[in-house]
């Protein structure tokens, strides 16, 4: 549950997000209620689910514990597990089957995340000494896709064909 400023803020990261990938001026939202209209009109053009597809969504959910930076393989393992079950509850079981995610239910680890969020700002409003700052679950999530030196750079390609491009 987000609070008006951080729906505002959502919006604008996703907006900014958009325009850093080319995504034309003409065909970005300048308001909620105009990306959820684009985002009904997108759905209703998507494609089937293709091989492609269902290496990328896997590629994307087995990749989260090495960029989150989790260093043993029994810890990544288990936030795998957690990113299948939570992607499954959000983009529901359907969608999930089609990408071949492994079954289970998505929907106890959806209602867990948001009640651990629930719970961390409750703790937050009540015993602040336990909890080390007031982010939101929106910050949090923008923490884990902030990269330093050490994790993936955002560098560009200096040639149109990868293969001519120079190696960094």
């Amino acid at each position: 549950v987000f609070d008006e400023e951080e729906r505002r803020s959502f919006m604008a990261v996703w907006r900014y997000v958009g325009h850093l990938m080319g995504v034309p001026e003409s065909i970005l939202y300048h308001d909620e209620e105009e990306a959820q209209r684009i985002h009904r009109y997108g759905r209703m053009c998507e494609p089937p689910v293709g091989l492609e597809s269902i290496a990328m969504a896997n590629a994307l959910i087995n990749s989260a514990p090495y960029v989150a930076g989790i260093p043993t393989l029994d810890a990544r393992h288990r936030l795998t597990k957690y990113a299948y079950r939570l992607s499954r509850g959000l983009i529901g079981d359907e969608l999930a089957d089609q990408l071949r995610y492994p079954s289970g239910t998505g929907r106890w680890a959806l209602m867990n995340f948001r009640n651990m969020g629930r719970l961390r700002g409750w703790m937050g409003r009540h015993f602040p000494k336990f909890i080390n700052n007031s982010y939101t679950h929106f910050s949090d999530l923008l923490g884990v896709s902030t990269y330093d030196e050490e994790g993936i750079g955002y560098r560009v390609p200096d040639h149109v064909y990868a293969e001519k491009s120079s190696f960094y």
